[in-house]
């Protein structure tokens, strides 16, 4: 049963469940039994074979609004889509994601029916996702990978994503971890710790200092 504080985002979800995608394939929201019984019939024997063991200054002041909004909602209980996309009668694929933390939607599980890949429709979902969490208030979506599954990486940073982490995780072995910023200057101050040298005067102001102490530092090693 949905809790009232999460009210306001179904009409969001309902507005990006609406479109097919490239213009065939509609999209359907589930209960999570449902979800899991379709999973498992239709998409389940097509995963690929693999061993399992069972920043806010930078933020404007709209986007913390957002933020707030979801986090408050956060204090019942986590948002979660369990979502299915069919070409008419049949699934061609299958869509889990949550609220991982505050502010941050994990897409958790993406599979699409061998007989719907290389058309596109992957890469249109994470189009459709990234309008539809920005809608939210979210301001990162979260995705981890094996480190060899190369053609759903490849899609994701075509789309935007930037590669953040690598991890051992006891239950799924490597995961390769990709964050997308709907936030500008939380995506630069991500490409400035790459070694990027561009800065805003918003990174600069929510540096609480730190920023003028690095200013001191070179100063004293050119000389100036």
């Amino acid at each position: 049963m949905m809790d009232p504080r999460w009210e306001w985002a179904l009409p969001i979800r309902e507005a990006h469940l609406q479109e097919k995608l490239l213009g065939r394939y509609t999209l359907a929201s589930l209960e999570r039994k449902e979800w899991w019984d379709l999973y498992l019939r239709e998409l389940a024997p097509h995963f690929p074979e693999e061993l399992f063991f069972s920043l806010e200054g930078l933020l404007s002041e709209h986007e913390r609004q957002a933020r707030k909004r979801v986090i408050e909602a956060q204090g019942a209980a986590p948002w979660v889509d369990y979502w299915c996309i069919r070409d008419g009668e049949h699934v061609a694929a299958m869509f889990l994601g949550r609220q991982q933390r505050e502010d941050v939607y994990l897409m958790d599980l993406s599979i699409v029916h061998p007989d719907a890949r290389r058309k596109g429709l992957y890469s249109a979902l994470i189009q459709r996702l990234i309008s539809y969490t920005r809608a939210l208030g979210f301001h990162r979506i979260l995705s981890s990978h094996a480190p060899s599954n190369n053609p759903v990486i490849i899609a994701k940073l075509k789309q935007g994503f930037s590669i953040t982490g690598l991890e051992i995780d006891a239950e799924v072995g490597p995961n390769l971890l990709l964050t997308y910023f709907h936030n500008p200057e939380q995506k630069r101050a991500y490409e400035y710790r790459c070694g990027g040298t561009h800065l805003s005067k918003r990174m600069v102001e929510s540096s609480q200092g730190s920023f003028a102490r690095l200013q001191s530092s070179i100063a004293k090693a050119t000389g100036d």
